[in-house]
């Protein structure tokens, strides 16, 4: 689904939004995602992009999610109540998978 989103561009009433949260991401990467940089709080900067029905925001890690992964801690955090955004998902299998 990652990559159908990426590369075809689906015609939907809702944009899936990739964010690429891998602390060692080297010059390989998707050519439509937000890579954030080291120094951003990617908390923080999640939470403050607009809550809207028409964005999903999908979190790209190293590998599959698991507890104390950044991305699975992220997103447990955007569901919860600082945050609430009713939109996000963990993609499984991380970026291995997309690479495969």
């Amino acid at each position: 689904e990652v990559l159908m989103h990426v590369y075809e561009r689906p015609a939907a009433s809702w944009r899936l939004v990739i964010v690429d949260l891998r602390a060692e991401a080297d010059d390989l990467g998707l050519p439509l995602c937000m890579r954030l940089p080291p120094d951003e709080d990617p908390r923080a900067v999640l939470r403050n992009l607009p809550d809207e029905d028409a964005i999903h925001l999908c979190l790209l890690a190293e590998g599959a999610p698991a507890p104390g992964d950044v991305a699975f801690e992220i997103c447990r955090y955007l569901f919860g109540p600082e945050a609430l955004r009713r939109h996000v998902s963990v993609a499984s299998g991380g970026w291995p998978a997309v690479v495969d």
